[in-house]
């Protein structure tokens, strides 16, 4: 499966991005992570249900210089082919 994730709160200039990326190399996922304009932050992760229920527990609860007021999921019907997990506009 193939989600969309958006991420609002403090999560720009805390090494949010890096952390996400961390937890999903260590979870075995595929997709990318970028900042966008409006403060929050947007994901695209390859994955199976169960595996993105853990990734988003491990995302909301951050890296302890961050705060995620909100996660918006959405499951797409496509599936993306990812190779490795990226951080975009680095």
């Amino acid at each position: 499966m193939t989600y969309k994730i958006k991420i609002f709160g403090n999560v720009q200039g805390v090494g949010f991005r890096y952390f996400v990326k961390n937890s999903a190399d260590t979870l075995g996922l595929k997709g990318w992570i970028k900042n966008n304009d409006d403060g929050s932050v947007e994901l695209s992760v390859q994955t199976e249900s169960e595996t993105m229920d853990q990734f988003a527990t491990m995302i909301e609860k951050g890296n302890g210089f961050c705060r995620v007021e909100c996660i918006d999921i959405i499951e797409l019907a496509e599936t993306s082919h990812y190779k490795r997990f990226e951080i975009l506009n680095e």
